[in-house]
């Protein structure tokens, strides 16, 4: 029997939709609830915390999930609770803001520290909590008391089980948060255009690109695309493969000593050393790590009617229409 549940009308809805919207509340919430109805949801997920932060599940026989919990003015967007035997292992309080916004995992620590001290719920695991961030994009922390996790990493570490069709609560929250069925990676754009100034020779040889991490219109893309000084011409595209909050005055030898990627390490390390700066920047940066497979434009090469200072966003389809007049 063909079954289908359609909410307002709308097709190929499902038990998350109940709780629809695009605001962080509505996918915490589904996470917390996902967690605490799948084995198979709840094992990705701890998987991709560091090993110094997991635990055992085939010793817990409990576990309690809370969403939305408040207490002395906070909110917590959701805590795990652990025990094995009845007797508290391990808490992860988890503070998450919406795939859709780009708030840096700073905001979220800051946040979430004062929580500990908040919430009775947690004083029977005295030290044994881990705080994890679940943002847009990765922050890198000195606080080793912090685990970041991105939206991009839920999606693609359920991606497969999704394919699988392992788990029909966890590919109803998959297709939910991403609302594209089998979609690998979120992004919001597919071209941002930047205009490149003196920056672009520092991209050719690194593929890093940087700026200020003050962007509160930020769309996450896909792809990068250059703009020459002149007519603005874009000679080719960038596929995105990180994109970091960094501050290289307090963070970069921290970063660069850490056990991340080590191909984003050593692009860090190429640009840090083109670009001699005297003293690092003390500002928060957006860094973007840039994967070195470039897809080069076909001449003549597209350009805005006017070439302009402002980022741009722009549909890929019409990145390629030689009569299409791009604007900015």
């Amino acid at each position: 029997m063909e079954k289908e549940f359609r909410l307002y009308n709308r097709f190929q809805c499902n038990f998350f939709h109940l709780v629809s919207g695009d605001l962080e509340p509505q996918q915490t919430k589904g996470l917390g609830l996902l967690l605490s109805k799948s084995d198979l949801a709840l094992k990705l997920f701890f998987n991709l915390l560091p090993d110094n932060e997991k635990v055992d599940l085939k010793r817990i026989n409990k576990i309690i999930v809370n969403c939305e919990l408040k207490a002395e003015g906070y909110r917590a967007d959701i805590i795990l609770r652990l025990y094995s035997d009845n007797k508290p292992i391990k808490a992860y309080l988890i503070e998450a803001k919406s795939i859709s916004k780009g708030a840096n995992e700073e905001a979220a620590e800051s946040q979430i520290e004062k929580y500990k001290e908040s919430f009775g719920v947690l004083h029977e695991f005295s030290n044994n909590i881990c705080i994890i961030t679940l943002t847009k994009y990765k922050s890198f922390e000195n606080n080793k008391n912090s685990v970041s996790i991105t939206w991009n990493d839920i999606i693609n570490a359920f991606h497969k089980s999704v394919n699988d069709k392992k788990d029909d609560l966890l590919t109803d929250y998959f297709n939910y948060i991403t609302n594209i069925n089998n979609s690998m990676k979120f992004y919001e754009k597919e071209v941002l255009s930047i205009p490149a100034g003196n920056s672009h020779n520092l991209v050719k040889n690194s593929y890093v690109y940087e700026r200020p991490a003050t962007y509160s219109s930020f769309q996450k893309p896909l792809f990068l695309a250059f703009r020459k000084s002149g007519g603005g011409e874009m000679e080719c595209l960038y596929s995105i493969d990180e994109i970091i909050v960094l501050n290289f005055a307090k963070q970069y030898n921290e970063f660069i000593n850490s056990k991340n990627d080590e191909n984003v390490i050593n692009k860090l390390k190429k640009y840090v050393e083109l670009a001699n700066w005297e003293t690092f920047p003390e500002d928060d940066k957006q860094v973007f790590i840039l994967s070195d497979k470039v897809i080069n434009f076909p001449e003549p090469y597209p350009r805005p009617e006017k070439n302009q200072a402002f980022t741009a966003y722009y549909e890929l389809a019409d990145m390629f229409d030689v009569d299409k007049k791009l604007k900015l």
